[in-house]
């Protein structure tokens, strides 16, 4: 749209242009301020144009970080969890006790 066109529109039509556009601060501005800011966001590349996000875009970039956060945080509890050994069926450990009972003790030197 070329700038004539632009101050043929009413002042609200050029607000919900600028939204769409994603400018801000641009309420206060008078008709021709404002026509002369939606001019030059149409001249700049599409890359840096800001596009207001959806409510569902937001609510899909809350949950990516609340799943990431949650994978941090249990990767960090595996990282800190020390393998425990494997405990010994009870008829070992009594085997143990009685081989460790049975062991000759030291006799005292003469």
């Amino acid at each position: 749209m070329n700038k004539a066109d632009l101050l043929a529109k009413t002042k609200t039509e050029l607000l919900k242009a600028a939204q769409r556009l994603g400018l801000r601060g641009v309420s206060t501005l008078n008709k021709e301020e404002l026509a002369d800011r939606i001019y030059e966001a149409q001249q700049r590349p599409k890359a840096t144009a800001r596009q207001p996000m959806g409510v569902s875009a937001v609510a899909r970039k809350v949950a990516d970080a609340v799943k990431r956060r949650a994978v941090r945080k249990r990767a960090a509890m595996l990282r800190l969890k020390k393998p425990q050994p494997p405990m010994l069926p009870p008829r070992s450990r009594q085997r143990r006790r009685a081989h460790a009972a049975r062991k000759p003790q030291s006799q005292p030197n003469p």
